[in-house]
């Protein structure tokens, strides 16, 4: 039942931008970054859906569920921008075939319901499983977050001791590759790989450089862009259990002077990743006139970071 319903929303001309966040190595910040992305979408005036593929962890929903506890009253909610948020629950089926068809089914369901969206944002586990790879086959952007180390790094290549020769492809690196051919197939564009670090740390280390010049190479050879990274920051946690992102701080009169400082940089960096994904996407214009926007708003604090990618470009590409 999975073909006929690619085939038939891959071919839509006015379907929402599915944007899949994935790597199938726990802890890589997925959940986090599709959070910010997605909310700060929704910031930006866009319509956007969003997608909970973790049935067992959920942690979408329950950020989700947090925010909706927050705002206690109209007057909290006027103030705050939401998505049209599902949810696919654990089936209880033992058989696991029959299980991944109902986990398909609630998928197909999810996506039909959220068709008036512009953008959908798919958050997915960090495993390899029948909703990943359909979700992958969907993807018209894939957002693949990679904290700045050579274990994190294994999730897309094997790289020698020395950390100067690739040595190959990992297996989720191959199952991307194949999926972006499988979109061809039912006559869609392959997917549009993109690559945030994330986490990464205040000061640049040996490893972190050794990590980029890494990337670098490796971008030639998979085909994905960089988007701009997220740093390591403590306010990202410190916010779930509000329900809030870095984008509400200055919304709110509970927010303290101490949480707005910390936020600052934190908002720039997400405000200019989601630019970064308009620009893969079809509202360009869009991206370019919120990088515009900033550029008037903050003249004096334009600086060029040591460790961010020289190739990104808010206007596209």
């Amino acid at each position: 039942m999975a073909e006929p319903f690619l085939n038939a929303w891959l071919a839509k001309r006015d379907r929402p931008q599915v944007v899949v966040l994935g790597n199938e190595k726990g802890g890589s910040g997925k959940t986090t970054v599709a959070i910010h992305l997605a909310f700060g979408l929704a910031a930006a005036g866009v319509r956007v859906g969003t997608i909970d593929l973790d049935g067992r962890q959920g942690t979408f929903s329950r950020f989700v569920d947090n925010r909706r506890r927050y705002t206690l009253n109209e007057q909290d909610a006027a103030r705050m921008f939401f998505t049209d948020h599902r949810r696919i629950t654990l089936s209880r089926n033992a058989q696991e075939d029959k299980a991944g068809d109902e986990k398909l089914v609630q998928l197909v369901t999810a996506l039909d319901s959220l068709s008036h969206c512009q953008y959908v944002v798919v958050d997915t586990p960090g495993s390899d499983h029948i909703l990943c790879r359909a979700a992958h086959v969907l993807a018209d952007n894939l957002i693949t977050p990679l904290n700045s180390s050579f274990l994190d790094l294994d999730a897309l290549v094997r790289v020698d001791r020395e950390a100067n020769q690739i040595s190959g492809p990992s297996a989720y690196s191959e199952m991307v590759l194949y999926m972006s051919e499988a979109r061809g197939e039912f006559g869609a564009d392959p997917i549009d790989w993109l690559v945030v670090t994330n986490r990464i740390p205040n000061v640049p280390t040996r490893v972190h450089r050794d990590v980029i010049g890494v990337l670098r190479k490796l971008s030639e050879r998979l085909h994905f862009s960089f988007l701009p990274s997220l740093h390591e920051r403590v306010i990202f946690r410190e916010l779930f259990l509000k329900g809030l992102t870095v984008l509400d701080t200055n919304r709110h009169e509970t927010s303290t002077p101490q949480t707005l400082a910390a936020a600052n940089s934190a908002r720039e960096e997400v405000e200019a990743l989601v630019d970064g994904v308009l620009a893969h996407g079809p509202l360009k214009k869009l991206a370019a006139d919120r990088a515009e926007d900033r550029r008037h708003r903050q003249p004096t604090r334009k600086r060029k970071s040591a460790i961010s990618f020289e190739n990104f470009n808010p206007t596209g590409r």
